[in-house]
């Protein structure tokens, strides 16, 4: 472990309101594994942030803008509106909360874009040389709007300029030693050095797994208890169409109809999404899903991942190209199989063999259905390679090796 005395970071959480998401939970993980290696932290989250939540985590509730947003602007001018707006609201939320920084500081964005690069820049521009921090910026995917070629990991078509242009304006303010260009994933490294014209390195991937590892949860068999009944199959998180919503129901109604008998279990948020989810299932459907409407607690969802034999992901695969999945981490980690579009950063991590599951082709729901059949069928041994792979991915993606990681870079400056 690489000791951090007197190093302090400076945590721009911008996307944390409440704790029924992965800022949250991530979040956690960042200030234990601060904690942990005495660095002091500030955590800056959204201003309309819970209360509660903010008085967890001595936070302050001043960032304006979350993550991605895009200011509804006339549609022509939307992206520079957002562009400038965004930035500047960077800009002024480090210089009025951030402290008094200093050269050996950290500024940490977890979930950046160009928008954030511009406005760090912005803010250093007003800061003495000899007094500004090392800043981290993390990427989690690309521009959704843009046309890539995945081969190649190159930019087909799309504008990349606001990208390239944060990226010299940063460099005029801050030597690029100083600053740290991160992906959570090779393939966007790749692909995001290319269009912004800076390196970026790959790092460990930042979930945060909790004390559920090393602390086994059983949870009730009661069927009744749809919150922690067993369940063969399990299908967790947001329910929208790029997790593959729109497909569900007939994967659902394909499989229970090959296998009955085999339960699954699923998570919605709210009653109008399980009546909608309910009036789709076919009759023999009903009998093996079991429906949790709500959102779990950090400890309740691990225990609800270790209860799961295999963690279905039939996600939309073109958007987990580029992309991690923090439900196909936390099942690795967990010890359980998944199974995941071909093509995608998750399939990547079972065929490099640092996961365990099935693949399925991108072509339709039957496609699905077939490999989540299979994957049944061979559950036993799944789960076994799974087991065996848990540890090592827990030690080395996870919030508290990327801090290591981060130290051990100021270190070396």
């Amino acid at each position: 472990m690489v000791q951090g005395e007197h190093m302090h970071f400076l945590i721009v959480q911008s996307g944390l309101r409440n704790r029924s998401d992965h800022f949250y939970n991530e979040t956690i993980g960042w200030l234990k594994a601060c904690a942990l290696r005495n660095v002091s932290t500030r955590l800056l989250i959204h201003h309309t942030a819970d209360k509660d939540v903010s008085e967890e985590l001595k936070a302050l509730a001043v960032c304006k803008f979350q993550p991605f947003v895009k200011l509804p602007s006339e549609p022509s001018v939307r992206e520079l509106d957002s562009f400038i707006k965004i930035s500047a609201a960077v800009a002024n939320t480090l210089a009025k909360y951030g402290g008094n920084l200093g050269p050996k500081d950290v500024v940490i964005i977890p979930f950046a874009t160009e928008r954030d690069v511009f406005g760090v820049a912005q803010y250093l521009n007003h800061i003495a040389q000899d007094k500004r921090p090392h800043v981290v910026f993390l990427f989690h995917h690309p521009d959704h709007a843009w046309t890539i070629d995945i081969a190649a990991q190159k930019l087909i078509s799309g504008d990349a300029s606001y990208c390239r242009f944060s990226a010299l304006e940063l460099l005029r303010v801050l030597p690029a030693r100083k600053t740290w260009y991160c992906a959570t994933n090779g393939a966007l490294a790749s692909l995001m050095t290319s269009v912004m014209g800076v390196k970026f390195q790959k790092v460990p991937i930042p979930p945060y797994y909790g004390p559920v590892l090393t602390t086994t949860l059983k949870p009730s068999t009661n069927k009744e208890n749809n919150k922690h009944c067993h369940a063969h199959i399990g299908i967790l998180g947001n329910f929208r169409a790029e997790k593959g919503s729109l497909n569900l129901y007939k994967i659902i109604n394909g499989f229970t109809q090959k296998r009955p008998g085999r339960t699954i279990f699923a998570q919605v948020e709210n009653k109008s999404q399980e009546k909608e989810f309910k009036s789709a299932l076919s009759k023999l459907a009903h009998d093996n899903v079991h429906i949790f409407t709500g959102v779990y607690s950090n400890t309740e969802f691990m225990s609800r991942m270790q209860s799961l034999d295999l963690l279905l992901l039939p996600y939309v695969w073109q958007r987990y190209v580029f992309r991690i999945s923090s439900l196909f981490a936390e099942a690795t980690a967990c010890g359980v199989p998944t199974v995941v579009p071909s093509q995608t950063w998750m399939a990547r991590r079972i065929l490099d063999g640092q996961s365990a599951g099935a693949i399925f082709e991108n072509k339709n729901a039957d496609s699905i259905v077939n490999s989540l059949v299979k994957a049944s069928d061979s559950a036993d041994d799944l789960k076994k390679l799974a087991a065996s792979k848990s540890t090592q991915w827990a030690r080395t993606q996870s919030t508290d090796a990327l801090v290591e990681h981060l130290i051990s870079r100021v270190r070396q400056q």
